[in-house]
């Protein structure tokens, strides 16, 4: 172990410890020309036999070879690698934050917030997802865990931890050695058949469920009682997106991160929704990318549609929404990591029957820039004559029955 102070290659002062596992102990240091902050893990010396010592070192080396390629938001990134006497350290991006675990561990077992996790995994299904695709192999992350995910204080989520991540091999039909922490591990990791992005798919759907009912998996490996059947605050649909996640056969679980992440949005938005809500909402034509607005009755009333951000894409991104008419505004203007639904209000009052408007709905936010067009034909409003008729109707009906009683 490294004491406090230490200088490494003349470049980093170690400041404090920040973990010490297995395998490996990782510390705070800083860039001696200018105070950046960095994570630097040392791979340990005290090892059973060669054999253990090979191993370790190899996937040591494979996580450095691994991030080192990596650009992602959700990774840290990659700064250094060196070896010193035979020791190997591994220089990173300095993630401020704690990890999943740690929170889970200051919750004493109580379950957290819905939106928050469906937060978390709405990012992890990002990142996985950027794992999957990578060329000319895709990577299996296989230990993903409360452990080893990271929360910032803003929401953020890094994933860390690449010791035991793999790249798949389709020709191959089991995995070389055994490896992930039982709870969270899927069956095909227990020598059951080659892990694949189905792996952390299950690994996801055991993490949110440690999240969302405060029970430990490890005590219980493969056995998940539906979420909302431990904690009454779970809506269904998030139950069953973690239900299906945690099945046994990796052919019933999503089959990619990208469609469980879909499956997240919906759960967002019906666990942000106030109950009883009966705004209309504002839908977007994939074909077009056009807002799905039609026909707006003209009158002096503020028509409001619920517009849901995760499926525009800027969900977990801060920024704004603006348009091009004064007639038409987004409220709140701004957003933020967390904002899942806003209203877009249309003053009928300044709308003309029979006229087609196309106004332009601006989004600007970390993410970039989004355009979506609209096309709305304002019509004549025939709620406030029908009423006038009907009340005419009745007051007619009522002065003859009363013709009639005399």
């Amino acid at each position: 172990m490294i004491m406090i102070g230490s200088k490494l290659k003349s470049r980093y002062k170690i400041i404090s410890l920040l973990g010490d596992g297995g395998m490996s102990t990782v510390y705070r240091a800083e860039r001696i020309t200018d105070k950046h902050l960095f994570a630097i893990k040392e791979v340990k010396n005290s090892f059973i036999d060669a054999s253990e010592k090979t191993q370790v070192l190899n996937q040591f080396k494979m996580e450095a070879k691994i991030l080192s390629k990596l650009n992602h938001p959700n990774l840290p990134k990659v700064e250094d690698f060196f070896v010193i006497k035979t020791t190997p350290y591994l220089v990173m991006e300095y993630v401020e934050g704690k990890t999943i675990e740690d929170i889970l561990i200051e919750n004493q077992g109580r379950p957290m917030d819905e939106l928050t996790v469906l937060n978390w995994a709405v990012q992890l299904c990002r990142v996985l997802y950027f794992l999957s695709i990578q060329n000319p192999r895709p990577i299996v992350f296989r230990d993903l865990k409360p452990g080893n995910i990271i929360a910032t204080k803003d929401g953020k989520i890094k994933l860390i931890d690449f010791g035991i991540a793999r790249f798949f091999k389709k020709e191959k039909n089991s995995d070389t050695y055994i490896f992930g922490t039982p709870g969270y591990a899927a069956p095909e990791q227990y020598g059951l058949g080659q892990t694949d992005n189905r792996s952390d798919i299950y690994s996801l759907g055991a993490t949110m469920h440690h999240c969302l009912t405060g029970k430990d998996p490890r005590g219980n490996p493969f056995e998940f009682v539906p979420p909302m059947a431990l904690n009454k605050n779970v809506t269904k649909k998030t139950s069953d997106i973690i239900v299906k996640a945690v099945a046994y056969e990796k052919e019933k679980r999503y089959q990619t991160t990208l469609e469980m992440k879909d499956e997240i949005y919906k759960a967002l938005v019906e666990a942000a929704r106030p109950r009883g809500a009966k705004t209309r909402r504002l839908n977007i034509n994939e074909a077009t990318r056009q807002l799905n607005m039609k026909n707006v009755s003209c009158g002096n009333k503020m028509k409001t549609f619920e517009l849901a951000l995760p499926y525009i894409g800027c969900y977990t991104h801060k920024g704004s929404i603006s348009f091009n008419q004064p007639w038409i505004s987004a409220e709140p203007k701004e957003f933020n990591e967390k904002t899942i639904l806003t209203n877009i209000k249309v003053d009928t009052s300044q709308l003309k029957s029979g006229k087609i408007y196309e106004p332009v709905m601006m989004i600007k936010s970390s993410a970039g820039t989004i355009q979506l067009p609209a096309k709305i034909k304002a019509k004549r409003a025939f709620l406030l004559p029908l009423g006038i008729l009907m009340a005419v109707v009745f007051s007619a009906l009522l002065f003859y029955l009363i013709k009639l009683s005399h």
